[in-house]
């Protein structure tokens, strides 16, 4: 369900693409939104390609604390854009990025150079269904302090004037990751707009081309199924335009060569008899017997 409240009758089809050749390094199906699975398919992208560090390209959709965070702690550099933010009830220049932090002293600098500090009580934002969405603590200033100051007419909402409220900001616990790949998008424009001429090459080749728009079976392993094919499928293509059909060819022989030859150096089956041992089942007793053999 998008925001908008319109509801689509399907899964949730992820993928990650290298930026060089264009193959699908990872994909799942999932059954949640896009804002739930940076973290999850940027690190299973990792593991595939066995890489120590990775960068990420992705698109608003995918822009949430704690899947950031998740990334860092995995050392994964995220380029992901950030969501429009609502500003009609702050001026500009007494928006949050206009407060300046500072981490030695966990406080907020107002424009004017007033201090806003924090009881560090920590607050939860849930969703609809009432799941943590985020976590954060308050950073605020007395009313005293805000009703005297000259900038108090741009900085303060005609609420918090009636509730008697200092300005406040809100500083989530995935704040750092946040800023960090807020900065990196800014400041790498062309890198980001790499993004869609990457991760929506598969999905225009086997949608628009290959007319796949729509599954044939049902059911998230089945549905997974079929797009494993549909990715070998796109990947082979893929690989048979970058090397030539006799080159791959060549190449799929020598690594087959070299598995099978590992696989028969290192497999050493015991030939002694198996050990039997009596499992009971119900009433009867079956006997399960357990063979014996090492494999790297």
């Amino acid at each position: 369900m998008n925001n908008l409240g319109h509801t689509d009758i399907a899964y949730n089809v992820q993928n990650a693409v290298d930026d060089k050749n264009y193959l699908v390094a990872d994909f799942s199906v999932e059954n949640i939104s896009d804002v739930h699975l940076l973290g999850k398919t940027a690190t299973a992208a990792t593991t595939a390609l066995g890489a120590e560090t990775l960068e990420v390209l992705a698109d608003k959709g995918y822009h949430h604390g704690a899947e950031l965070q998740k990334c860092a702690d995995n050392r994964i550099t995220t380029y992901v854009a950030c969501p429009d933010r609502d500003y009609k009830t702050k001026e500009e220049g007494f928006r949050k990025e206009d407060f300046e932090y500072d981490a030695d002293k966990d406080v907020y600098v107002c424009p004017v150079g007033e201090e806003l500090t924090t009881n560090g009580t920590l607050y939860e934002k849930h969703g609809r269904n009432g799941q943590v969405q985020s976590r954060f603590r308050r950073y605020q200033l007395p009313y005293a302090t805000c009703k005297n100051c000259i900038c108090a007419a741009f900085c303060l909402t005609a609420s918090k004037h009636r509730t008697r409220h200092g300005r406040h900001i809100e500083r989530s616990l995935d704040e750092a990751a946040t800023e960090a790949n807020r900065l990196r998008v800014l400041n790498n424009r062309p890198k980001y707009k790499r993004r869609q001429a990457i991760v929506e090459h598969p999905f225009g080749t086997v949608k628009r081309s290959w007319g796949f728009y729509y599954t044939l079976l049902k059911g998230k392993e089945k549905v997974e199924g079929e797009y494993s094919l549909a990715f070998l499928a796109y990947n082979l293509r893929r690989a048979m335009s970058i090397l030539g059909v006799s080159d791959l060819i060549k190449r799929v022989k020598r690594l087959s060569f070299r598995f099978f030859a590992l696989w028969h150096a290192v497999v050493d089956v015991d030939t002694r008899p198996a050990p039997v041992f009596r499992v009971a089942t119900g009433r009867s007793v079956a006997p399960v017997r357990v063979a014996r053999s090492r494999r790297a």
